[in-house]
């Protein structure tokens, strides 16, 4: 960890708290006001975002140095290489320390995509799921 993640990571999670409001507020969000948008923005910023920002910061800290090598168990992992999670070399780093997992990455996939993109990732989790009865 050095500075520059960290204030790397100060601006994806501003962007992904974003993001977040537009998923929540789903079809209404590209109607109103982009405006009244960016004060909602602000506003959950401006509230949750110290605070909820370094509980985050912590665990994604941990996570990094966490050995996966050892995992045994099918999983799946699923995200877009846009995801501001996913940048750069991230999900190869993440395949070659943990090689028993299967990475999905989808471009049309979003950081929500467990939302916004529902149904198709119910249809990889029921086919990854059937691939390991299969197997």
């Amino acid at each position: 960890m050095d500075w520059a993640i960290f204030d790397g990571f100060r601006q994806r999670f501003a962007a992904v708290m974003t993001a977040g409001l537009q998923t929540w507020l789903g079809p209404r969000a590209h109607t109103m006001d982009p405006d009244i948008f960016n004060t909602m923005g602000r506003k959950i910023l401006e509230k949750n975002g110290p605070q909820a920002f370094l509980a985050l910061f912590d665990q994604y800290s941990a996570v990094s140095s966490l050995v996966l090598s050892h995992v045994s168990v099918p999983t799946l992992v699923i995200g877009s290489p846009n995801d501001p999670g996913m940048l750069g070399d991230r999900a190869d780093a993440l395949q070659a320390d943990m090689p028993s997992a299967e990475l999905c990455m989808d471009p049309r996939f979003s950081h929500f995509c467990h939302v916004e993109q529902a149904q198709e990732v119910a249809d990889l989790i029921i086919a990854f799921v059937d691939r390991q009865r299969a197997g």
